[in-house]
């Protein structure tokens, strides 16, 4: 199992021209922290947290309602909207995992790369100076970060089912399946993980949409 190292040299040199707005004026509200939430969906919960340093760079960690995790580092700007309002930018340097292999039973394992988009923006309304909301979920200030504790694997295997027609040797779905992506997740951006799953085993191709990636089935 490989340990991602985001804190490189290389991401620190690309702070030095990197100067985040950080706090909210007059608010006594900074972002700067480590921040965690979760909600219920669909299959279980949707669990994030991610951490904004003062050097301008960041590390978020997901853990799907299937136990995979997905982590994912880079360089973030902050920009305020109003008094309890920010925009964050974030401009990913790396993640893991790199590839999304499934397997559906009787059939052999497939893989993919597996490449989130490299920027995306997000609007936290705050809720104190110590929770805010984004995108639905609610974050808190998190002392003791456990998902940032959490080794990531460089592959990670999916078990899937896959329905099969009569007489076809493939996993297939039906004509013009245009999978819909859940709405962004607080810090982690799209399902791009579970788009590429379903891509993997039905032979589909990805498109973006809204910045997040779409399979689009054969």
């Amino acid at each position: 199992m490989l340990h991602a190292k985001p804190w490189t040299t290389a991401i620190l040199a690309a702070c030095a021209a990197c100067v985040p707005v950080l706090a909210l004026p007059g608010q006594g509200i900074t972002v700067i922290g480590t921040w965690s939430g979760e909600r219920p969906v669909k299959g279980g919960m949707d669990r994030s947290t991610v951490s904004f340093r003062q050097d301008g760079s960041y590390v978020s960690v997901e853990q799907l309602p299937n136990g995979t995790m997905q982590r994912a580092w880079g360089v973030y700007s902050a920009t305020p909207l109003s008094a309890r309002q920010m925009t964050v930018a974030l401009q990913r340097q790396g993640w893991l995992p790199h590839q999304i292999c499934a397997q559906a039973p009787g059939f052999p394992v497939k893989c993919s790369a597996f490449t989130p988009p490299a920027a995306a923006s997000l609007t936290l309304s705050f809720i104190s100076s110590s929770s805010f909301e984004v995108n639905g979920m609610t974050l808190t200030r998190d002392a003791a970060a456990y998902l940032l504790q959490q080794q990531v694997a460089e592959r990670v295997l999916l078990p899937v089912e896959a329905p099969v027609q009569p007489h076809i040797t493939q996993p297939v779905m039906p004509p013009s399946v245009r999978y819909q992506p859940l709405r962004n997740r607080g810090g982690s951006g799209c399902d791009d993980m579970q788009q590429n799953r379903i891509c993997t085993v039905n032979d589909g191709h990805i498109v973006i949409e809204n910045g997040c990636q779409v399979c689009v089935s054969p």
